[in-house]
């Protein structure tokens, strides 16, 4: 939950309240050191000042000078929701509509911002509550589209994962890297500094072998979440968070309590159910310095022609990556990468070592690419390539299945997923012990339908994703903990506040920790 003081938690729950609504928009995308924040008692509803981020730094979002477009605001929508698996990378989205009857936000009118309605502007959403505001949204909008005949502007924008969906990393691969590190660096290359991330320890060995470069970094961390059980999401001051497999497990402290009366158009259901799973580790290590390919054909440079050969790189088990390679050279006799030409197909007729050449190469990790240019006015045919390099390949599969047998005959096997057993098979799990681990949690949490609840209820905005309340069922009598799986908010400009939230029903455990937890107790030592 977000921290908020005494007197907003009182607002929040007493039956009348004034409601406001902040849309802020760098149009300009300039930077401006000397941001002014928006101070209870001090700055202006509607004024300049801009709503900062959590926590006493500045995020990567602050450090750009909004235009306040609160006057022109209709109404705007805010969700984020988990996928049914407990793992995995949530981007927040947000749909704004702003009235436009003095063409303000048409393309190229106004004076200041017409040559700035753009996409990927950095866009702030707020909320007040007698006067008091929090955030609510940090992210970049797609680009504005306007209505003639409504006089109206509608923006759909996407937090600050999404912006990290269209940047590529440039880094070279970790070794023998943790995962949270490998998190920290990649989002210290794209711009995000000490204070506007807060990543836990990953809860397995460190990462053998990941290669990163032109890879899109918000796949990357797709893959490390699946990997660590984990989830990863922007907060609703652009603050990134990586929740580790334990997170929400040891976490119990309910932050609100929801009854009949204070919540409407409630649904119930119930999570899907997972009573098989199987997890396997397969982890790049390095390997010896070897021969890594050779072609399986001939190829034909055509006269006064280039031709790019490709050299994937794979082995019994799959695709790998290389650490390194020997550029090859035009010597028959060499005991390291090198390539041949003849002028004949089958390899007969004499070698040729002038007018072809090999002019570029490119390593693509799984993937190496070479050029070769034909000068002559003859075919010449490529009759042996030889690779010689350093490959990061899986040298032990280590597969862990986890089931549970009363589950399976209440249920059958998984009936929510097609009766398949989930299955993650991934490079990234390192060891069998996280992979155990991890069949065994979804196994433990899953196997047993637990409730799920989707309703309408009195707006807490300052509630989280994550966050456990309590859920007084009055007609069962039964009080339940529940955790917020997805949160949608819609705000108006004339005193809405409409919140529908998702929660689902949570074993929890205390996990062991040391020099806190006692030999004998009651706590779980983590999976």
């Amino acid at each position: 939950m977000q921290t908020v003081s005494s007197a907003f938690t009182t607002a929040t729950a007493a039956a009348y309240k004034r409601i406001g609504a902040s849309v802020l928009i760098a149009w300009q995308k300039t930077t401006n050191a000397s941001v002014q924040f928006f101070t209870i008692g001090q700055s202006k509803i509607g004024g300049a000042d801009v709503l900062k981020g959590a926590g006493g730094s500045v995020t990567f979002s602050d450090k750009y000078q909004y235009t306040n477009e609160t006057a022109n605001v209709e109404s705007y929508t805010i969700s984020r929701k988990m996928s049914n698996l407990p793992w995995g990378v949530i981007m927040g989205t947000a749909n704004i509509t702003l009235l436009n009857a003095n063409n303000r936000f048409t393309p190229k009118y106004d004076a200041t911002i017409g040559n700035y309605i753009l996409p990927d502007r950095p866009i702030r959403l707020g909320v007040g509550i007698n006067d008091e505001y929090i955030n609510l949204f940090t992210g970049y909008s797609e680009m504005p589209k306007s209505s003639i005949s409504s006089r109206k502007t509608t923006i759909v924008a996407w937090d600050a994962l999404k912006f990290l969906s269209n940047k590529k990393s440039s880094l070279q691969a970790f070794v023998n890297t943790s995962a949270d590190q490998i998190i920290i660096a990649l989002l210290q290359e794209q711009g995000f500094g000490v204070g506007q991330y807060n990543i836990e320890p990953s809860t397995q060995n460190k990462i053998g072998y990941l290669p990163v470069q032109d890879l899109i970094v918000t796949d990357i961390f797709k893959q490390i979440c699946e990997a660590e059980g984990a989830l990863m999401f922007c907060d609703e001051n652009g603050v990134i968070n990586f929740w580790n497999r334990i997170h929400l497990n040891n976490n119990s402290t309910s932050k609100w309590t929801f009854n009949y009366s204070n919540m409407t158009n409630v649904d119930w259901d119930n999570t899907p159910i997972v009573n098989g799973a199987i997890v396997v580790a397969k982890p790049f290590k390095i390997a010896a310095f070897n021969k890594v390919w050779e072609n399986g054909q001939s190829y034909a440079v055509q006269p006064n022609s280039s031709l790019d050969v490709f050299a994937d790189f794979r082995d019994d088990i799959g695709s790998f990556p290389l650490i390194s390679i020997v550029t090859p050279v035009n010597i028959t006799t060499a005991v390291t990468s090198s390539w041949q030409a003849n002028q004949n197909q089958d390899g007969t007729g004499a070698e040729v070592n002038s007018g072809i050449a090999l002019t570029s190469t490119y390593l693509f990790g799984e993937r190496y690419r070479m050029t070769f240019a034909n000068t002559t006015n003859a075919v010449i045919y490529l009759t042996k390539i030889q690779l010689y390099g350093t490959p990061a390949k899986v040298q032990v599969v280590d597969s862990k299945e986890q089931t549970d047998a009363t589950s399976i005959a209440n249920y059958g096997i998984n009936p929510d997923n097609n009766g398949q057993i989930v299955t993650i098979d991934n490079n990234l799990v390192q060891d069998a012990a996280t992979a155990n681990a991890l069949a065994y949690i979804y196994v433990k949490l899953f196997s047993t339908p637990l409730q799920r609840l989707k309703a309408t209820v009195f707006g807490v905005p300052q509630l989280q994703l994550g966050d456990f309340v309590t859920v007084n069922e009055e007609t069962t009598g039964q009080t339940l903990a529940m955790v917020v799986v997805g949160n949608d908010i819609e705000v108006t400009q004339n005193g809405k506040l409409a919140q529908t939230l998702s929660l689902e029903q949570r074993s929890t455990y205390q996990y062991f920790t040391i020099g806190v937890s006692r030999i004998g107790g009651s706590d779980y030592l983590a999976p």
